[in-house]
């Protein structure tokens, strides 16, 4: 076994150990040796990385396979009872809002296979080129509060990677395959006119009562626009108050000004 790279629980020093997995995973595409490729994530935080996206859909690209994500299937929270896409837009709460569309773009495009199953308290991990381990130490809590950072090990082993991946093999026989096609819905209806019509209102009228937002106009033309709130919520673009008062997030007025 050779460890490649190895990172503190030091968010910094966790993010040049991704760079380093990222650029051995390129390499592995790069020579044809990438066989399976397996993730057990917790919320996916990875499909944050827009150079890891790019990594996943030039793997699909290739077509000989795609990268398997299990991550943790859970519900709970503000956001239960909502889709997957919505879930998962609302956990990814560091990312940018443009790189949370990215991943549920690249998710919905189904350039990467997703699954949801019990990862919430098992070892995190991802395989690749039959050789290749990133294996993370398990989340440390203070208070109460999950750390933004932890132990991860970048492993060269065969051995290694052929334990995990028969692991990783036993977690997806136990987890749930999700339709990709919830996120492009989600991507398309974030993006689609009631959004931008609601956005428009928010940017130049300034907060409005959730109420007063949702017009009858706007709710002849699409019946789902309260869903489709609800999901600008979820992505950072819009924020809502106790009171149901809706506001444009700076977020927000970042995505009115790159698709006006």
């Amino acid at each position: 076994m050779r460890i490649i790279a190895y990172s503190p629980d030091d968010k910094a020093a966790n993010a040049k150990l991704h760079a380093t997995t990222n650029r051995t995973l390129q390499k592995a595409i790069m020579d044809g040796g990438l066989r399976d490729c397996i993730h057990i994530t917790g919320k996916m935080n990875a499909l944050a990385d827009p150079f890891h996206r790019r990594l996943c859909a030039e793997v699909a690209r290739q077509g000989k396979t795609r990268f398997k994500i299990v991550y943790d299937g859970s519900v709970g929270g503000p956001t239960q009872g909502r889709g997957a896409a919505a879930r998962s837009a609302r956990r990814w709460a560091n990312a940018a809002w443009n790189d949370k569309l990215s991943a549920v773009r690249l998710i919905g495009d189904e350039l990467v296979d997703l699954w949801a199953g019990p990862t919430r308290d098992a070892v995190q991990y991802t395989v690749f080129g039959g050789r290749y381990t990133q294996l993370q130490g398990e989340h440390r809590e203070t208070d109460g509060a999950p750390s933004v950072a932890k132990p991860i090990w970048l492993i060269e082993s065969e051995e290694v990677n052929g334990i995990l991946t028969e692991w990783a093999e036993t977690t997806l026989s136990k987890s749930r395959d999700i339709n990709e096609g919830e996120f492009r819905d989600f991507f398309i209806c974030t993006n689609g006119v009631a959004a931008h019509d609601m956005l428009a209102t928010l940017s130049t009228g300034g907060p409005i009562r959730r109420s007063a937002l949702l017009t009858s106009r706007l709710l002849d033309f699409d019946p789902g626009a309260g869903d489709i709130l609800d999901g600008l919520g979820d992505l950072g673009l819009v924020k809502t108050d106790t009171a149901g008062i809706v506001a444009i997030t700076s977020g927000g007025r970042q995505f009115i000004a790159k698709t006006a």
